[in-house]
């Protein structure tokens, strides 16, 4: 412990000049100027820790000549440090995030970074991967928010802009892409969501209870911030059978496709109302931005760009093309039966898939040479379909809780059912679900959701409980948790992840999956994966 205490010290020095010098320099008003300037500054010092709970037979296995991942190993020992600057200097608002954090390398990490290098992977994904830039203290935000007019404002600078009413499935949060490398069923969105260089402006219509937000995003970010990452590369949060297997090595990142580049501007609008006489808020919104989720652009059949060359020991790379995408969300609030319904549309008219669920077929020597048949799902090549998403909802406050569970007071009870649809999907279309697993889109996919959070002792103990359910293949997680406050300062979180899959990825070779398989959904590819996870924190 007294590492980390030495690291956490160290760091909160850099955060501290990050976080206010670069903020406060070029705000604090001179002496001739009477206008105050007011700031105040919190944040947490927080530590992950991560428990296996079940025995992964397949890790790592062929690469460093030993099983990998047992009950009960330590797969997460994580600290982060954050410092918020809140300040305003009449009426102009300041904003500035700054956060460090530390991996620690345990036993098993060290293992799968072995079993990562041996495999001709990146074996430093740990400082490259989990930790990146925040290692050395990091400006995640930092932003103006300029009164023009008493119905006008700009807010300029790295922000975040949430979109949306969803928990689980967030289909209208579309601007910023997301961080889940680390871990990816971390549910506070704001610590995984990438904030982006963004010019976002606010027009308020009070007489009709209105208002219309443009977001101008001009390309300032590095390509990894705008798209959504995940754990590809060997690391804890990698699929079964492939952990300890670096699955970007085959489809590297290109950031700059023709299809669609990070460097190139989005853009969006919002319009947000409140229907009159009425509870109910909606809103109608476009965005013009990159498919964050990534697909492969085959080398088998590449569209604009020509991908590396199998020759080279690439099967193509991971595109991020522009999509267009339309939405609506709504919000009725019915107090006399302590019941919110929500929702949510989006509607996709180009988006990327991958199809092939046999691979597909390259001739590395030219169209006259041999055809070599690599299979591996999705190497068909790139179609594009129109896709309508939608998210039902209610949040109920329930009474039930207090009477057979002895709540001191209502229980929170939240439903969300998800659906894809994809609206021009045809017999022979053959588009993969999940690339690098057989298992085909289905024209419907729906993914019921279900959360309870109980009180005790005045707020301060909340357990909690939820599901997650495939309508379609049968699949389910099950998520119990804790949440213990200790005073006015102290917070611990319990997290169990248990996933009760109808079928994983099985191995045919040590740390292979199986080929072409294809009963492998969604909610399946975590599976043999079940964990804990404790979080404290001390806020300031």
């Amino acid at each position: 412990m007294a590492t980390k205490f030495c690291w956490t010290r160290s760091v909160l020095g850099r955060l501290g000049t990050a976080g206010m010098a670069g903020l406060v320099s070029i705000t604090t008003p001179s002496a001739a100027i009477a206008t105050p300037f007011d700031y105040r500054i919190s944040g947490y010092l927080r530590e992950y820790l991560g428990i296996k709970l079940e025995d992964s037979p397949d890790f790592g296995r062929g690469s460093s000549s030993k099983e990998l991942g047992g009950a009960g190993d330590l797969i997460m020992a994580r600290t982060v440090l954050r410092l918020d600057l809140d300040a305003a200097w009449g009426d102009l608002i300041l904003k500035s995030i700054a956060r460090a954090v530390h991996e620690s390398k345990t036993s098993y990490l060290k293992d799968l970074q072995e079993s990562v290098e041996a495999t001709g992977g990146n074996g430093d994904f740990i400082d490259d991967e989990y930790e990146g830039r925040a290692s050395n203290g990091e400006m995640r935000e930092l932003y103006a928010i300029i009164p023009i007019t008493p119905n006008f404002s700009l807010t300029l600078g790295k922000q975040q802009v949430a979109w949306g009413e969803g928990d689980f499935f967030r289909i209208s949060d579309i601007i910023h892409g997301n961080d889940l490398r680390w871990r990816p069923e971390e549910r506070e969105n704001e610590e995984t969501r990438n904030p982006l260089w963004l010019i976002n402006a606010v027009f308020d219509f009070p007489s009709i209870e209105s208002q219309v937000q443009l977001i101008y995003r001009p390309g300032w970010d590095l390509g990894e911030e705008v798209v959504n990452m995940r754990d590809l590369f060997g690391g804890r949060g990698q699929q079964q059978p492939f952990k300890g297997f670096d699955l970007t090595v085959g489809t590297p990142q290109n950031y700059d496709h023709s299809s669609g580049s990070t460097d190139d501007p989005n853009y969006g609008l919002r319009w947000l109302s409140r229907i009159p006489n009425t509870t109910v808020d909606y809103t109608l919104l476009y965005y013009r931005g990159l498919w964050r989720d990534g697909v492969v652009n085959s080398g088998a059949n590449p569209i604009g760009d020509t991908p590396p060359s199998i020759l080279q020991g690439f099967l193509g790379e991971t595109i991020y093309p522009f999509v267009d995408i339309w939405g609506l969300t709504y919000n009725l609030d019915l107090p006399s039966k302590k019941l919110v319904l929500r929702g949510e549309a989006t509607y996709i008219p180009n988006r990327p898939y991958n199809f092939g669920s046999t691979g597909g077929v390259y001739r590395p020597f030219g169209p006259l040479g041999p055809p070599v048949s690599v299979p591996v799902a999705g190497l068909g090549g790139i179609k594009e379909k129109e896709v309508l998403s939608t998210l039902w909802a209610f949040d109920w406050t329930v009474d039930w809780t207090m009477r057979w569970l002895r709540t001191q007071r209502q229980g929170l009870w939240t439903v969300e059912i998800f659906d894809e649809w994809v609206l021009d999907h045809r017999g022979g279309d053959d588009l993969v679900a999940v690339f690098g697993n057989g298992a085909t889109a289905q024209t419907h996919h729906t993914i019921l959701t279900t959360t309870l959070t109980l009180n005790y002792d005045y707020d301060n103990i909340q357990p909690g409980l939820a599901l997650l359910y495939d309508v379609n293949y049968g699949d389910a997680v099950l998520v119990p948790s804790l949440n213990y406050r200790v005073g006015d300062h102290w917070r611990i979180f319990f997290e169990a992840n248990i996933v009760l899959a109808k079928h994983t990825v099985g191995a045919v070779a040590p740390g292979v999956g199986e080929f072409l398989e294809n009963d492998t959904h969604l909610l399946g590819l975590d599976g043999n994966n079940d964990r804990l996870t404790i979080r404290v924190t001390y806020q300031f």
